[in-house]
């Protein structure tokens, strides 16, 4: 059944509404808040206040008096004249209203200018109701109609209000961006500070070392130099004697011969030659230290920025969440633009939360653009991951994730098993099942994909309940029905086959590096060192 909902409203005319009540009653002149300011007299009628003043010097009254224009009640003046007269507070604030209020311009009905348009809210259609009195009825089954100047007035409303959300935000969003720029130039001065340290360390390094090698020289040559000096002194002292001697002539020629001949070596070697030598040399690779240098510099203060914009950045979940193991998590960094990033350094923090607790996670930077995530939770319950890039959340931040304590399988076997008992994984990823209820051990890869099935006679009777993997592709099985414990190849056939009767109901196997046997009994554990010795406790 077709029904339709026609709401009804009250259109005021705007012309009519400020003849009525927005028009003096004496001068007919629309009140506004300067000379036609509205005034209420004691009768509680309303007068412009260039009326009153006319009436108030038209008045014989001997006392301050006038009598309103309306009723004719004697009103007192007050003692500040008419204009004391307090304002008409409800028409003051039509006037108000009136002025601020925005004025619609509603189109109506070319061929019915008379009839108002209308709205239908479901079918977001305006029509004339006169012209397309059954459209109504054929687009849906309900209808809400409304005038359209009241859909105007709805929809001024909600832009107005959307638009003073948004002009919040653009606030918000300039705030933010302030504090950026703020940061920013606080990260420069602190970079500056770095780089002025870091130099004037290595300027102090340069300069000390400048002065050590200096100080060095001046030293050796200060060492060269005194055995010089004292050897100048020594040959002028041995000068003086000689002339001295020569001039006393004490000694007979014989006797000089003598000491000049002893003396003539030891002259050679003292005194003729310089005990010290001028050569020193600076030992330096100038060009490689210089090449070293350079290098260093210019490895040195590599500026790193980043083009991530958080708000388009996202976390997800790797793989199924559980409890005890590592849960991994992936953040894909983005650019404002929405390019994904292949460069990681960003500074990204990570917090995961569940109820007042906080949890310690890891973050792994994969240098293309992504992050890894792991939690190791001990606690099933629901987490709340919240990353911040530049101290931003990101878009789904926080994120929360459900880690339960049943551990999903990664895969399951496509073919369905009777009874499977034990499984063991060799070092080719190859899994053996023992499936007892089909008489078998299956092999499948990691995948799940089969490889083969091996049947033999130790295990028929759906008895068997232990498997063990040997050396040299050999297995180990238990079966409890026999009490026997077999060793067979990959072809399934027996290699050697044991039995002990002290078995009462034994139920599990294992075998250790150096091929000795743990049997479990259903209220023993035996131990076999060979295939005749059996142990108990």
């Amino acid at each position: 059944m077709n029904t339709s909902t026609l709401v009804e409203t009250v259109n005021i005319n705007l012309e009519d509404f400020s003849d009525v009540f927005l028009t003096c009653s004496t001068c007919l002149f629309t009140y506004d808040q300067n000379q036609r300011k509205a005034k209420l007299l004691p009768c509680s009628h309303s007068v412009c206040l260039s009326c009153l003043n006319q009436i108030a010097a038209l008045s014989q009254s001997e006392t301050a008096s006038l009598r309103c224009p309306l009723c004719r009640d004697v009103c007192v003046i007050p003692a500040g004249g008419v204009a004391s007269f307090p304002g008409a507070f409800i028409i003051n604030k039509l006037l108000d209203v009136m002025q601020k209020q925005r004025k619609d311009v509603v189109p109506s009905c070319a061929v019915h200018p008379s009839s108002e348009l209308s709205y239908c809210e479901c079918c977001d259609l305006v029509f004339c109701q006169s012209c397309q009195a059954s459209l109504i009825n054929k687009k849906c089954t309900q209808h809400t109609v409304i005038p359209f100047s009241i859909a105007l007035k709805r929809m001024s409303e909600i832009v107005v209000y959307k638009a003073k959300g948004r002009l919040k935000a653009l606030e918000q969003a300039h705030e933010t961006v302030t504090q950026e720029i703020e940061q920013l130039d606080q990260n420069v001065d602190k970079i500056l500070e770095q780089i002025n340290t870091t130099f004037q360390e290595v300027s102090s390094i340069v300069e000390n070392r400048r002065r050590d090698i200096i100080e060095s020289v001046r030293v050796r040559r200060d060492d060269k130099r005194k055995v010089l000096k004292d050897q100048i002194e020594a040959i002028t002292d041995e000068k003086k004697k000689l002339e001295k001697e020569l001039e006393s002539c004490q000694l007979d020629v014989r006797s000089m011969a003598r000491q000049l001949k002893s003396m003539e070596s030891s002259w050679d070697r003292q005194l003729t030659q310089p005990r010290e030598n001028a050569f020193l040399r600076l030992n330096t690779n100038s060009t490689q230290l210089v090449c070293d240098i350079h290098r260093s510099l210019a490895e040195f203060g590599t500026l790193s920025a980043s083009t991530t914009f958080p708000g388009e950045c996202t976390i997800s979940l790797v793989e199924p969440a559980a409890t005890h193991i590592d849960t991994k998590f992936l953040v894909k960094t983005f650019d404002v633009d929405g390019r994904s990033r292949t460069s990681g350094g960003d500074p990204i923090d990570v917090t995961a939360k569940h109820g007042n607790e906080t949890n310690s996670v890891t973050v792994n930077d994969l240098n293309n653009g992504t992050y890894e995530v792991i939690l190791r939770a001990s606690t099933p319950s629901e987490y709340s991951i919240t990353v911040t890039i530049f101290g931003r959340p990101i878009r789904n931040s926080p994120f929360t994730v459900k880690i339960d304590d049943r551990h999903p399988p990664r895969w399951q076997l496509p073919i369905e098993l009777l009874r499977p008992t034990k499984t063991h994984i060799d070092t080719n990823e190859l899994f053996y099942v023992l499936d007892s209820g089909n008489n078998r051990i299956r092999i499948v890869k990691e995948n799940g994909n089969l490889v083969s099935d091996i049947k033999s006679k130790c295990l028929d009777g759906q008895s068997a309940v232990g498997l063990s993997l040997l050396a040299g592709d050999e297995l180990a099985v238990l079966n409890w029905k026999t009490k026997a414990v077999s060793r067979i190849n990959m072809k399934g056939e027996v290699i050697q086959s044991i039995n002990f009767s002290e078995f009462k109901e034994p139920i599990d196997l294992a075998v250790d590096n150096r091929g000795r046997y743990l049997i479990a009994d259903s209220d023993k554990v035996y131990f076999s060192i060979n295939s005749t010795t059996i142990n108990k406790f």
